[in-house]
């Protein structure tokens, strides 16, 4: 990339996004240039014709232009891609709009070239390298605490130029809103206020983009600028790819089946009821005489503590008197419930009293609070969840949100959350492929675990991690068989303790699974065994003090760069008011306000999380690119941290997974290149996404969806498949089922 080429913000104006249609056709394309792209707005006032407005009623600086133009000629945009430096906000947005609508999705690879830059990547990325982005920090531009992100342009302006647009943006009649008035409507036409709108928007991308590249906001105890001329960030194309390559897998979605929807929202229905009758029954919940639900407590069938309290006969809000009583929750009587179940020391708030978290009720032990806290986990997924998926299911897609970069390099999701699902018995089931198609998961195999100990061969030259996993041992068998020696007093050889294994012995199988804790846990600076008991459950492993005690001794003995590991970190930041910053190896992308424990993650989870995005770039420009790929056509529809779902062909399946397979093994040295030797995927075919799924080869070497390992059609659990699906059941399959039953 030339480092001298003009800068050149762009932006869109749409209609408004919908589940059916993600990406609209562009209404009008704004553009913002400088002295240096004169040369630019001519080309586009040229093939524009008389349909352009150049904004000489806004409020430019003496060496700005803007201009709005037909959304069509983004096309333009994109053929002069290589005469300037295009600078967008949320680009995925506009690279969705611009390719679902005039290129099309092959030209991913143009589009992380370095010529197209997002605002809202550089800002998360130097956020980030402030630490003040994030739970328990506070953004002090924006006088907000606990943000997460991404930054809007709206907040990028405030916290760079204090000026707040947050009006205009909050605006029920904002231009923002209502440019699908304008379909069809001549721009020299346009009102004044809905082109200065969309002008404005690309000249201040511009200037949040000049500001941005001053090497004084870019510092944090070194330089995170990349290259000086090019005015790249440190890892801003690998994050803005990343971002582009999301949007993609959001476009392609996932199928719904609309009746295991029904099923999976009546089973929710009848959990959050079952713990609305206990709160009842315990006294923590009150309900009285209220005229909306007539003392029940519940509107319908669900229960909705708000509805009730307001409801009073579904008069109008605006008029109607408010009840005379309601449903309320006593906590003092929930505060005693939980103070006896754990025998006088319950876990406390921050500031001192009883805590009554769905966590703490969770782990409780107590049967009546272990069901209400699963109560109101169903009661959240009432509002959040299966509205999500009802909606979904009336247009056929389910497209999740995803956030490309939290604090320690990993991706977020949300609408649903579909990279931390429901693990209640038909959330997954939900998803399915199309006709002739098959739902494929690839993940690696303790991918984390071989990010650790390499970075424990880089810092202090010794990993006993690295030795097990060079040696193409199952890590958690190794380390179980030390669990098994001292809980259980067998001291047996690696083989014998396979053999048992292999015969799912239930001692062996368990202490496998402890094993697991500290293998994933302790790397976190997770030392105390209250603190490990709690991880354990989220892992669905029931662990006494003791036993977590045991563990963590365990782990520091066996493992020789354990004490090197949690020394060198405790160092670095020995009290919550001591924050240091660590630049990620590799990708040198740098975090700021780190305690111990959140350097300690972003340490091994970052490096795992950029190599997978590098990995999802390879995979999809196999997908959208390369027509000589198995991979050609097939989508990628959902991305779990280390997993990749794939939707393709079922006939060719035993083709084009072993294709993927190979890509996402490409680029192991350059992350993991003293333990790469023996890393390796993990594939399962299917009809629905299901975590019990398996890979099943025919004796042809064709893949049989998991549905079908059973030889009948509906799977395991006798569960039918939809029809559709069914009714086009490949022939291979079809030949299957004759021969074998």
């Amino acid at each position: 990339m030339t480092p001298n080429l003009p800068i050149v913000g762009f932006d869109y104006e749409t209609p408004l996004i919908s589940e059916v249609v993600p990406h609209p056709h562009p209404v009008c394309l704004s553009l913002c240039g400088g002295a240096d792209s004169l040369h630019i707005r001519d080309a586009f006032k040229a093939a524009a014709g008389a349909e352009y407005w150049e904004s000489e009623k806004v409020d430019l600086q003496a060496d700005e232009w803007a201009i709005v133009v037909r959304g069509e000629l983004g096309k333009l945009l994109f053929e002069m891609r290589q005469d300037a430096i295009w600078v967008a906000h949320n680009l995925c947005y506009e690279y969705g709009v611009t390719c679902e609508n005039l290129v099309g999705w092959e030209t991913l690879p143009d589009w992380v070239s370095g010529n197209f830059r997002d605002t809202m990547v550089r800002e998360q990325l130097w956020a980030i390298a402030h630490g003040c982005m994030g739970k328990f920090t506070f953004e002090h531009r924006l006088r907000r605490k606990d943000f997460i992100g991404p930054y809007s342009l709206a907040d990028i302006v405030q916290a760079r130029f204090n000026v707040d647009l947050s009006a205009d943006k909050k605006d029920p009649t904002s231009w923002r809103l209502r440019y699908h008035e304008l379909i069809g409507v001549s721009i020299p036409r346009w009102p004044i206020k809905a082109l200065a709108y969309s002008a404005m928007d690309s000249v201040w991308t511009r200037r949040a983009f000049l500001n941005q590249q001053n090497s004084d906001t870019l510092t944090q105890q070194g330089s995170i600028v990349q290259d000086d001329a090019t005015h790249l960030i440190w890892d801003e194309l690998r994050q803005t790819s990343a971002a582009l390559c999301l949007e993609v897998i959001r476009s392609s979605g996932c199928s719904v089946d609309a009746e295991r929807v029904d099923l999976y929202a009546g089973e929710i229905r009848e959990v959050a009821a079952k713990a609305a009758t206990i709160a009842q029954e315990g006294g923590w919940v009150k309900t009285t005489g209220c005229r909306g639900c007539q003392g029940k407590g519940r509107v319908g069938d669900v229960p909705n503590l708000r509805d009730c309290e307001m409801c009073d006969g579904g008069r109008d809000p605006n008029v109607r008197e408010k009840p005379k009583s309601w449903s309320n929750t006593d906590t003092s009587v929930l505060k005693a419930w939980v103070d006896l179940a754990y025998d006088g020391d319950p876990p406390k708030t921050a500031k001192g009293g009883v805590s009554t978290s769905t966590d703490t009720l969770q782990y409780s032990g107590h049967p009546l609070l272990v069901e209400y806290a699963k109560g109101k986990a169903a009661t959240a997924a009432l509002t959040r969840q299966v509205p999500l998926l009802e909606r979904a299911a009336r247009v056929g897609k389910v497209r999740p949100w995803f956030i490309f970069l939290v604090r320690s390099g990993r991706t977020a999701c949300r609408s649903p959350n579909m990279q931390n699902p429901d693990s209640r018995g038909y959330f997954r089931s939900c998803f399915t492929a199309n006709p002739g198609n098959v739902v494929v998961s690839i993940d690696y195999s303790t991918l984390e675990m071989f990010s650790w100990a390499q970075n424990c061969l880089e810092l202090y030259g010794v990993s006993t991690m690295a030795e097990w996993l060079n040696a193409g041992l199952d890590v958690h068998s190794v380390f179980g068989r030390h669990v098994l020696k001292t809980f259980y007093s067998e001291d047996i050889t690696l083989e014998e303790y396979m053999v048992r294994l292999k015969a799912k012995e239930e001692r062996v199988v368990k202490c496998r699974k402890f094993a697991k804790v500290p293998i994933f846990g302790c790397p976190g600076m997770l030392q105390k065994p209250a603190t490990l008991v709690d991880y354990a459950l989220g892992m669905g492993v029931e662990l006494s003090l003791y036993e977590a005690e045991q563990l963590i001794r365990l782990w520091n003995e066996v493992l020789l760069e354990s004490r090197e590991w949690l020394d060198d970190l405790k160092s670095r930041a020995p009290g919550w008011d001591t924050p240091w910053s660590m630049r990620q190896p590799v990708s040198h992308r740098i975090r700021g306000g780190c305690s111990s424990s959140s350097g300690a993650n972003s340490y091994f989870q970052g490096r795992a999380a950029d190599f997978c995005k590098e990995v999802m770039y390879k995979l999809l420009y196999a997908c959208l690119v390369d027509k000589s790929s198995p991979l050609f056509g097939c989508s990628i529809w959902n991305f779990v941290h280390d997993e990749f779902m794939f939707e393709g062909p079922a006939d060719t399946a035993h083709i084009w997974v072993p294709a993927a397979q190979e890509i996402m093994l490409s680029c192991t040295n350059r992350y993991f290149p003293d333990v790469d030797k023996h890393m390796r995927t993990e594939a399962t075919v299917s009809v629905r996404w299901d975590k019990a799924a398996d890979l099943h080869v025919l004796p042809n070497g064709k893949y049989l969806p998991w549905e079908f390992s059973d030889k009948q059609r509906g799977g395991p659990s006798g569960e039918t498949l939809p029809m559709d699906w069914l009714t086009s059941c490949p022939e291979y399959i079809i030949e299957h089922l004759k021969e074998t039953t």
